[in-house]
């Protein structure tokens, strides 16, 4: 499980998440150390920040005593001492998104291997929300922020409220205004869908999902269009549907396209949630996957893989994009990598079949 970290849901509260029972004022315990140990309240302080003028066995006395007593420091009256707070905010459009969840775990694990902790919060699709939780995570004086943005506006207001902190852009190749990203190749993931299902014979193809503010999406419907452009299709603009990305929306969308008799032979899903949407509104008017309809997603999300889904997608490396983007956090930007474009992979199952003429 997920070690504990502070969790924003909402532009205007906050509250810190802890597991485990109600914890003590840190002041009233350090009291009851110094009376355990038989010295000053100063001396404790002292000790527990490791300072040189306190030897070592008094130390290490009065940290056996705090791990006793259940002692926590206190992270904002040290904050205001240091103005750091060891804490780096993380700002996705939603936690229910199991691929934004591997991006959240590996910025995480590099984060708390490092000595540092993790302030997570959602946008939940909402741009002003988006902006407000940056001024939130400002506010608590985080050291550095990792975005996955929303659009390029956006993008825009969030480079200029951080200019004193560190900021890394996920899943968005953010390097044409300046800032630095870590993100899939969505251009490549837009052509290997499209070179995909033409391979497999199918030439009613259509790529469904995805705001068009938002620029990975963006890219992915350039590189999808490039390859129908190549291919001579002149009614490019008519097989790009564009529209929210939840499973909710895939099933509408479906559900329209068999009401107005314009169903294609395969369609390609902005991400895999959005895909199986799509298979169960084809399911439920009777079509068949892969026999009537080929369905391709886009994450590679452990449902994908399960036998009764068995869906053929394009992975992308969501673990590796959070831990690389949390440690370009750091590294000073006119030395360090400022821009890095993981490669995605086709991972072909049972949701696709060569068209066979039907």
């Amino acid at each position: 499980a997920r070690p504990a970290y502070t969790k924003y849901s909402s532009s205007t509260t906050a509250r810190p998440c802890f597991r485990g029972q109600p914890l003590r004022c840190s002041f009233s315990i350090r009291n009851d150390i110094a009376r355990e140990a038989g010295v000053s309240h100063a001396t404790v302080s002292r000790a527990l920040n490791n300072h040189r003028e306190i030897n070592i066995e008094t130390r290490k006395r009065i940290h056996e005593l705090a791990r006793q007593m259940n002692y926590i420091p206190d992270g904002i009256a040290r904050g205001l001492v240091t103005n750091r707070s060891n804490c780096v905010g993380m700002i996705i459009p939603d936690m229910d998104n199991q691929f934004v969840d591997r991006v959240v775990d590996g910025a995480e694990d590099y984060l708390n291997g490092n000595g540092r902790c993790m302030i997570l919060a959602q946008s939940r699709y909402q741009e002003g929300k988006e902006l407000n939780l940056v001024k939130t995570m400002l506010e608590q004086r985080v050291e550095g922020l990792i975005v996955s943005p929303l659009s390029v506006d956006n993008l825009t207001k969030i480079k200029e409220l951080c200019q004193d902190i560190p900021l890394v852009f996920v899943c968005a190749d953010t390097s044409e205004y300046g800032e630095r990203c870590v993100a899939s190749d969505d251009y490549s993931i837009g052509r290997c869908v499209a070179e995909y299902l033409l391979s497999l014979g199918h030439r009613e193809i259509l790529y469904m999902g995805g705001d068009e503010k938002n620029q990975g999406i963006c890219r992915r419907v350039q590189g999808f269009r490039k390859v129908l452009e190549e291919q001579g299709y002149t009614d490019i603009e008519e097989r790009v549907i564009m529209c929210p990305l939840p499973r909710e929306s895939g099933y509408e969308q479906t559900q329209r396209l068999i009401r107005r008799g314009k169903l294609p032979t395969a369609i390609a899903a902005a991400n895999d949630m959005m895909a199986i949407g799509v298979m169960e509104a084809l399911y439920h008017d009777g079509y068949r996957v892969p026999e009537d309809v080929s369905v391709i997603g886009c994450d590679d999300i452990d449902f994908a893989g399960f036998p009764q889904i068995s869906l053929t997608t394009i992975a992308q490396p969501g673990y590796e994009i959070g831990r690389r983007a949390a440690k370009m956090l750091f590294q000073e930007k006119e030395r360090g990598q400022n821009r890095i474009i993981l490669e995605p992979s086709l991972k072909i199952r049972k949701s696709c079949q060569a068209y066979n003429g039907g």
